[in-house]
């Protein structure tokens, strides 16, 4: 062989082995994937440090001045810890992967479905093992690989035709390894509804049309790590540098608008300065945002007060929630029995025993806790007292501080006074509430301070001089309420306490307005 051929064959040998190296590997759920999917995310099991997210974690709820026992921060986090113990059991069955699919028909009712390629020689039964967080409760197992979602999911995921899609591989290929990369690819008949779109569109993106999205976006990737490793990387890959200067710039523009929008700045003044670590840096064809564990500390301290505002907001939406199916509860208590349940259960000699609260268990699918409860003992029993700690989640407040809620305190109370649904111990009757069930207030959100042992039959006793005591606390305008026709609502605090009191009452023939 001549030295030509000689310097030939290793010049092709070496190109040959660089095309090799810096090729996306192939997707292992590929054969699940088809026109449809618009995202995937990749968790690396083996990646995962839990010393590592346990400490960043606490750093983050620190320079959040969040509380991690909380129970409206501890809910939030409530998934992650459930989803932790299933990686860690994963890993330790073989398990390297776990992928989510999100396809376009998904969006927004349903979750993405999870794969994940089991290693060679596992059983069924260890799959079954591997506890998933709702609504990852069900499973499948279809070769060599496991699926959780729902039965849908699964027929559908068996007639799935695999078609090839670079774009999603090439997302998930890009970059350093990371604990979590979620990759985003619009599918070929979305790009071609945005391509028809020439129009601006609509602030905040102004500047950008849904043609730059649909000819100039190849994929983005959003990137989740531990430290040392970047916290968090976002890389959107365009057709050429000119759609990625336009991209780049459409995200800028994006960024900025929050100082203008949404009360940011009342609540971040600083809020320009901030957002100038997160200026899109290109390069190329691409263009990306990085942030290191120091400047994602520096920024969830920046917005702290965002996420307080969130936080509250996620509290009253759960409260809303509860004290709907609270209301749903007596509807159904009152077809069964023909009328809301007494504030109290009552003794032959008249002496309070249990709550309404556990009256309606068996209405809010509590039957079993409703059957270790003796009826005919008070809720101090020695008996009874051993339930206190199982309280349903439905009369959990996230507002309530969390020694309290650990002593299954409860801030859902009835109104009790003179013309109210539950005066007394009298059970009413639909009826009897003549000024109309959407107009006459069953229950209240009380304010932590006022709360309740759950199956202690005590309430919130109305103040007729200053009604909204224990509701309106501090700066608060209103409160939440379960009215008789089931709905949850707020009640604004007026400016006299009449308003209030007629609300409290059913029948009382006045003229009613929501305050």
């Amino acid at each position: 062989m001549n030295r030509t051929r000689l310097l030939t064959l290793l010049v092709t040998s070496v190109a040959l082995a660089t095309r090799l190296c810096s090729a996306a590997p192939p997707l292992s759920i590929a054969r699940f994937v088809d026109e449809n999917v618009v995202a995937i995310a990749r968790l690396d099991i083996e990646r995962y440090d839990r010393i590592a997210a346990g400490q960043l974690v606490k750093s983050l709820a620190k320079e959040s001045s969040l509380d991690p026992k909380a129970p409206v921060v501890a809910s939030l986090f409530s998934p992650i810890a459930e989803m932790e113990g299933t990686v860690l059991a994963a890993n330790q069955l073989g398990i390297k992967e776990l992928y989510a699919v999100y396809r376009i028909q998904d969006w927004p009712q349903s979750p993405p479905y999870l794969i994940a390629r089991l290693p060679a020689g596992i059983h069924r039964e260890a799959v079954a093992g591997l506890k998933m967080p709702p609504p990852y409760d069900s499973h499948a197992v279809h070769d060599e690989f496991a699926f959780w979602g729902c039965q849908q999911d699964f027929n559908q995921i068996r007639k799935t035709t695999s078609k090839p899609r670079p774009d999603l591989e090439a997302a998930l290929a890009d970059g350093a390894p990371a604990l979590l990369k979620i990759a985003l690819s619009l599918p070929a008949d979305s790009r071609r509804v945005f391509r028809e779109f020439p129009a601006p569109l609509p602030p905040p993106l102004t500047g950008l049309t849904g043609s730059h999205l649909g000819n100039d976006l190849n994929w983005l990737t959003v990137a989740l790590d531990l430290p040392p490793h970047p916290v968090v990387r976002v890389v959107a890959s365009a057709t050429n540098p000119d759609s990625a200067k336009n991209l780049s710039s459409g995200l800028s523009k994006l960024v900025a608008s929050l100082e203008t929008r949404y009360q940011w700045p009342k609540l971040v003044p600083n809020w320009l300065e901030v957002s100038k670590g997160l200026t899109p840096q290109q390069d190329g064809e691409r263009f990306s945002v990085t942030l290191d564990s120091a400047r994602t500390l520096g920024m969830a301290k920046t917005l702290s007060p965002i996420f307080s505002e969130a936080l509250g907001l996620a509290a009253r939406s759960r409260s809303r929630a509860n004290l709907s199916a609270i209301g749903v509860a007596f509807h159904i208590h009152h077809d069964e029995k023909l009328n809301f349940p007494a504030q109290a259960l009552v003794s032959p000699t008249g002496t309070k025993l249990l709550s309404w609260r556990v009256q309606i268990l068996p209405f809010l699918g509590h039957m079993e806790l409703y059957k270790q409860f003796r009826l005919d003992e008070s809720w101090d029993s020695e008996h009874n007292k051993t339930l206190i700690p199982k309280m349903p989640d439905v009369y959990t407040s996230l507002s309530m501080p969390s020694e309290l809620a650990a002593k299954g305190l409860t801030p859902y109370l009835v109104p009790v006074m003179e013309g109210a649904v539950f005066e007394g111990v009298k059970a009413t009757k639909f009826e009897e509430i003549v000024d109309g069930t959407s107009l006459t207030i069953a229950v209240v959100e009380v304010s932590p301070s006022a709360a309740t042992i759950w199956t202690k039959p005590e309430d919130f006793v109305v103040n007729k001089d200053n009604p909204y005591q224990h509701l309106v606390d501090n700066n608060q305008t209103e409160f939440l309420a379960t009215f008789c026709d089931g709905r949850a609502k707020p009640v604004r605090k007026g400016e006299s306490p009449e308003p209030l009191l007629g609300l409290f009452r059913m029948n009382d023939g006045r003229p009613k307005n929501l305050p």
